[in-house]
Formats: C-alpha cells, structure tokens, sequence
C-alpha cells in the first residue's frame, strides 16, 4: 500500500500544522519523496534511529499496526490525546510528536 499526497494536499497540510522544526522536517521530507508519506516517514525514522529490522513486515506496516492498536483497542492513551487535541488544536504539536516517535 503506498499513501501518496499530492502537492495541493501537502500545501494544505502545510497550513494546518504549527510552523516547528519537526513539522517542517517532515513535510520536507515528504516533498523530497514525491508526496510518498510511507517512504517519508522511513527515512525519517532511520534518520533518527538508524536501520532497524522487523522480520517481513515494513516499518510503516507495523507503525500501523501499533497505532491500530492504541485506537481501537483496550488502550486509550492515544485516542484520549488526540480528544484532548480536537479542544486545543494548536497543540498538534503532541501528535506530531507521538509520531516521530512511532
């Protein structure tokens, strides 16, 4: 599955997000691959952790996986953060956080 923005979707994204150095990082790197969000988003995490091997699933594969997880089941930590975001938008800064680390 690849996801894929294009550059009006990224330009809108753009405007949504608080202007930080992780944000900006990450839409560049979005840019650079062509709006290739699965790509971006490896790159990004072996820029900050290296290489890192998950048997025959991708990063992106399991990230999903994990977050599925954190929404939809039993553990509300996510979903409780991402509630109390809708009340305060400009603190997106959380999530996008949350997802760098992930």
């Amino acid at each position: 599955m690849t996801t894929k923005l294009s550059l009006s979707d990224i330009e809108y994204w753009q405007k949504q997000w608080p202007k930080d150095e992780a944000t900006e990082t990450a839409f560049e790197m979005i840019l650079t691959e062509d709006g290739d969000i699965e790509t971006a988003f490896n790159e990004l995490f072996k820029a900050k952790n290296g290489t890192i091997q998950y048997g025959n699933k991708s990063l992106w594969e399991v990230t999903l996986n994990v977050l599925r997880k954190e929404i939809c089941n039993k553990n509300d930590s996510l979903k409780s953060e991402i509630k109390n975001l809708r009340k305060n938008p400009k603190e997106t800064a959380i999530i996008t956080g949350i997802i760098v680390i992930y």
